[in-house]
């Protein structure tokens, strides 16, 4: 009775080896901005840090985020052997070894959960983070990553902020209190990469939704003078929207294109940062492999969630040729968040995630979707068709608790030995 059948055996179906999820540094920016915030008080590290002000810390902790998602993609086999990305990693690992590269207490756990993992059953294959071959940025669309600007670093940016406060800070006759209301200090925001800004162009919005673009920053007048006073010649320059063209690169946009040098000055500088808080690690010691973490999907819920929206634009007034905020002439300028606010939803397929796993997915939303585009596009591959769901959370919120937990279990006022890290 069988035998017509036999005609016609089954075929093992093949997916392909990888699935992938676009990260998100969203939530890392804003632990490290009220990191920043601490250390910014802390007068044993201001008194010696290395003209450190807080666009450094996300110039280092976002070229770390990209670096720790290209050793997943590695350990995943999801980056060929000749590729441009393949290629940049292999040249940052032999002028910075991960061994030399630090991370600090409250960060660990991020970078040790930002990783490729195998689920069961494996004919699923690998799950990684991962970044497009290429970040589809151009001088047109403001520097810009598209439609995933909301999770990926923008180096560029940070730079652009870096210089426009500086130079806020030193105007002539700046006082405490007039930097504190400069249009272009660390709580406004009225200059993007040499431009002024409108609130009319639709890049400038997408810009000011990338991470940690919205966020006051801390420090004093005395701190970001002394950062313009040291800052090294070596750093790249501040992009000019009007003038300068680059190129569609990892390479470029993560500044790279000139030199790779000028990151150790960085990486000096954050190394005596991590000194003040406890649990502190290298990179070598955050393994991109084996949490999944990632596998978590979070879904941000619009109406209870401040962390992506545009700063409150202030009008220009008069002859718009001031640089106070509320100054019958003054320049239009954005009013920057200090306080951002996240809550969501998760679900994940995977029927026996480690506890662990599901903690860090909660706390630092790595692989988080504001809208249907993103929910389609930020993924790939067979993994993500898995249903039904196993498991979920809904309206949770995480990084409001974050600040006291800094201050109480690992920051330190003074600097930490090697031997108590």
């Amino acid at each position: 009775m069988l035998s017509i059948a036999a005609n016609f055996p089954f075929t093992r179906y093949t997916y392909p080896a990888v699935s992938t999820f676009t990260p998100c540094a969203a939530v890392l920016m804003a632990i490290a901005n009220e990191m920043d915030t601490i250390m910014a008080s802390t007068r044993h590290w201001t008194d010696k840090c290395m003209g450190w002000v807080p666009p450094f810390s996300q110039i280092y902790f976002g070229m770390l985020f990209y670096i720790q998602t290209l050793k997943a993609m590695l350990i995943a086999g999801h980056l060929a052997t000749h590729s441009e990305l393949r290629t940049l990693l292999s040249e940052f690992e032999m002028l910075y070894p991960l061994s030399t590269l630090w991370i600090p207490g409250p960060l660990v756990s991020f970078f040790k959960n930002l990783a490729c993992f195998t689920p069961d059953p494996e004919r699923f294959g690998n799950v990684t983070p991962s970044i497009c071959q290429r970040p589809g940025w151009t001088r047109a669309s403001h520097y810009t990553f598209g439609h995933m600007t909301t999770h990926l670093p923008n180096l560029s940016f940070y730079f652009s902020r870096l210089y426009s406060v500086c130079d806020a800070a030193t105007r002539d006759g700046t006082t405490e209190i007039s930097f504190a209301r400069d249009v272009d200090g660390p709580r406004f925001l009225a200059t993007i990469f040499g431009r002024a800004c409108d609130n009319e162009a639709t890049a400038e919005h997408i810009m000011l939704r990338s991470p940690g673009a919205s966020l006051v920053y801390a420090g004093n007048l005395r701190l970001w003078q002394k950062a313009a006073l040291q800052m090294n010649s070596e750093l790249p320059g501040n992009l000019n929207i009007d003038n300068d063209d680059v190129e569609d690169s990892w390479v470029s946009a993560l500044r790279l294109d000139h030199s790779f040098y000028w990151f150790s000055t960085v990486a000096a500088m954050m190394a005596r940062y991590c000194q003040f808080w406890k649990d502190s690690t290298s990179l070598e010691d955050c393994s991109p492999n084996g949490s999944a973490a990632g596998a978590v999907r979070c879904c941000v819920i619009d109406n209870h969630t401040s962390m992506f929206d545009i700063p409150a634009w202030t009008e220009q007034a008069g002859k718009h040729n001031s640089f106070v905020h509320g100054n019958r002439n003054q320049m239009g300028h954005y009013a920057l968040l200090s306080y951002p606010t996240l809550m969501l939803n998760a679900s994940t397929a995977l029927q026996d995630i480690p506890e662990t796993d599901i903690q860090a997915a909660l706390t630092y939303a790595y692989n988080l979707y504001l809208d249907k585009t993103q929910r389609r596009d930020g993924v790939t591959g067979p993994f993500w068709t898995i249903r039904p769901l196993a498991s979920g959370c809904n309206h949770f919120r995480t990084i409001q608790g974050i600040a006291a937990l800094l201050t109480r279990v690992y920051h330190c006022d003074s600097r930490l030995g090697l031997d108590r890290h």
